[in-house]
């Protein structure tokens, strides 16, 4: 029950937040949520560079629920009623329902995926429990991530309590807001539009559907970097509000990932084409309107890159390691030479390009399905109207060069900064280009619909609707049928590491040293040791995979032994079962005591 409430206190703030953006700053309602979230991170960064996170946190909190009192008595004092087409909007409606049915899936998921215990599950974790930003005291591996979505979250988790399950809702929190910017155009009055959007969406979440039982945020990215096009359009003949709008967004981009660099240098190219074509256009090519587009671009591209920048500062000051230690670090010696095998160098872009070409997969399906529809209703409304949609021929050329650019900047990752082994099997491909997919697809069918929705012609908007549901429903079906399980924790090694590691720090508050001894785990890639870096939050452990890797003198070090599985080794007594052992020392003989 307290968990309920203290929900319904967040999205009360929330909430509070939202009437005072809406009825200040005055922006589409369908942009406030994904607004609102990139200022509540852009805050918490400055916040932990500046080692005052939870009081920020709370400052956020109260204030939100303070502007109730002060809203409802501005309206009592000045007879006025709540606009409530504002609250009763399609967009609002649809991020109301998307963020409870997210929720609702979610709810009581615990973490089971690699990349979870690897680091975006960790960071979230370790943050939490020490109210800051990580540092030397953690034990996180992947030092130069930036901490965007675990900024997010830290701020829900510490309102709501924590749980693994609130950690995905509040990460799912993104992606609802970030959906609900593509219902900017929709209103009650043209439902069939609502209901096309409502298809995109769903293909969009279809795209690595699994992806929302987990806080990796490949798909987060993709979500968010397409808000920011979308938004740009709209507010394309209003330099305030655009800029307004965006560099909060732009700065989450910079904090999710580092690609996200990628996409906040194309929607920044972008968003000053927009105002160049306004700004600049006809009469309005003078000193002043340069002056002020050179402004406008100075903050755009500046506030961005010094949150990037102070990121790199923090990082240097907080970690003895240097940036280039890193896995992924971007340095001068990698970029100048690649230490990969002339066999692989050879193969890699066919390679990429066999497993993109694939009618199976769904990314694919996605790519072919933007481009077709695009092409479809560009050739439709040429034959009907005799005229070209310039926004259909821009979205085609943008979707394209984007992606284009973007499978570039893989080819350039896996050839420089990922390592051969791993490079090789092209190891998360499936996962970056479904980034970039949301996005075009976003784009691309977001564009379409929004001509479509003008088509003076009832004839012809039947039959593209009809053709837009038939393109996105195809590829989407199977993928939504094949996710609808949950995760279980009772079919990973976890469901016995978790309940083993909070056994024994219940009764040993120190740092005792684990033994781990699970021959299963011999092909896991890691697996199990992440899992007890997570559980433990500390390094001081030992993963024993069969007998040949158990050393009298690792056992002599361990306080404890968890047998996770056993084999037919001899290195341990034969009668000794799956459990918790207290390992101690009598004369020269390892004793070990069920625990």
């Amino acid at each position: 029950m307290s968990s309920l409430f203290h929900f319904f206190l967040l999205f009360l703030s929330l909430g509070g937040w939202g009437v005072a953006i809406s009825y200040k700053l005055k922006i589409n309602n369908a942009f406030i949520p994904i607004f609102l979230y990139s200022a509540i991170t852009f805050v918490l960064f400055i916040a932990g560079v500046l080692n005052i996170l939870p009081l920020i946190v709370t400052i956020i909190f109260y204030v939100g629920l303070l502007v109730w009192p002060v809203f409802i008595y501005f309206l009592l004092k000045e007879r006025r009623k709540p606009n409530l087409s504002v609250l009763l909007s399609p967009a609002l409606i649809f991020f109301v329902i998307a963020t409870t049915m997210l929720m609702f899936l979610v709810k009581g998921v615990s973490f089971t995926h690699y990349d979870n215990f690897s680091h975006w599950a960790l960071i979230v974790k370790e943050m939490y429990l020490m109210d800051g930003l990580p540092d030397d005291s953690t034990v996180i591996s992947f030092r130069n991530y930036p901490p965007g979505t675990a900024l997010f979250i830290y701020f829900v988790l510490k309102i709501t309590g924590y749980a693994e399950s609130y950690a995905l809702m509040a990460q799912n929190f993104l992606l609802a807001a970030s959906l609900t910017v593509l219902f900017a155009y929709t209103s009650w009055k043209k439902p069939l539009y609502i209901l096309l959007t409502l298809l995109l969406v769903i293909g969009l979440l279809s795209l690595e559907l699994y992806s929302i039982y987990n806080l990796i945020v490949d798909k987060t990215l993709g979500m968010v970097a397409f808000t920011s096009v979308i938004i740009s359009y709209y507010y394309r003949d209003d330099w305030k509000k655009i800029l307004l709008t965006n560099v909060p967004i732009l700065v989450l981009l910079i904090l999710i990932k580092d690609s996200g660099k990628l996409f906040f240098i194309l929607n920044a190219l972008l968003i000053i084409g927009l105002l160049f074509s306004n700004i600049m256009a006809g009469s309005r090519f003078n000193f002043k309107n340069v002056t002020l587009l050179g402004k406008i671009t100075l903050i755009l591209i500046g506030v961005p890159t010094s949150i990037n920048y102070l990121w790199g500062q923090y990082t240097a000051k907080a970690y003895t390691a240097d940036y280039a230690s890193n896995k992924f670090a971007l340095t001068e010696s990698k970029l100048s030479s690649s230490d990969k095998s002339e066999e692989f160098v050879q193969t890699l872009l066919p390679k990429m390009f066999n497993s993109l070409v694939n009618f199976d997969d769904h990314n694919f399906l996605i790519l072919v399905v933007t481009n077709a529809t695009l092409i479809i209703s560009f050739i439709a409304l040429w034959i009907v109207n005799k005229k070209a949609s310039k926004l259909l021929v821009y979205a085609f050329l943008f979707c394209n060069i984007t992606f284009i650019i973007y499978l570039g900047s893989l080819y350039l990752m896996y050839l420089f900064l990922m390592p051969e082994h791993e490079a090789t099997r092209l190891a998360s491909y499936s996962r970056y280009l479904t980034t970039i997919v949301i996005y075009i697809g976003a784009v691309g069918i977001g564009a379409t619909l929004l001509v479509w929705s003008k088509l003076p012609t009832r004839s012809l908007k039947m039959m593209l609707a009809v053709l837009l549901v038939a393109l996105i429903c195809y590829p989407t079906y199977e993928k939504v049928e094949a996710g609808k399980g949950k995760p279980d924790i009772n079919e990973s090694i976890r469901s016995k590491v978790k309940p083993a590691v909070a056994k024994i720090k219940n009764q040993d508050k120190g740092d005792p040293r684990i033994l781990y001894y699970s021959p299963e785990s011999q092909k896991d890639g890691g697996y199990l040791s992440y899992i007890a870096l997570f559980e433990q939050l500390s390094r001081n452990y030992k993963i024993i995979r069969g007998c040949e890797e158990m050393e009298q003198a690792e056992l002599e070090k361990a306080q404890y032994l968890v047998v996770l599985n056993r084999d037919n080794g001899e290195c341990l007594p034969s009668d000794l079962e799956e459990g918790i052992y207290k390992v101690s020392k009598k004369d020269q003989d390892i004793m070990l005591e069920p625990f």
